[in-house]
């Protein structure tokens, strides 16, 4: 799995981690489009992200899109 990752204020990196486990209520997503959003993202890289300021490294990514590699074999119900 490739994942782009902050290492520090201004330095942005694609990195090979491992596919994450998922618990029961989860589903596993693979990524078909990422995007990097002009505002937050560039905050987050620049440092400057409220709360954000001293928790290199960490990754990019709340803007995507995929598809279902593994569904959830439990689901709550309201």
């Amino acid at each position: 799995m490739r994942t782009v990752i902050v290492t520090a204020p201004g330095n942005v990196a694609i990195i090979d981690t491992p596919v994450p486990v998922v618990g029961p209520y989860e589903a596993l997503v693979r990524t078909e489009l990422a995007c990097v959003c002009n505002n937050t993202d560039g905050e987050l890289v620049g440092g400057k992200f409220t709360g954000m300021e001293a928790a290199f490294p960490f990754a990019l990514g709340h803007e995507s899109v995929g598809k279902v590699a593994r569904p959830a074999i439990l689901s709550k119900t309201a």
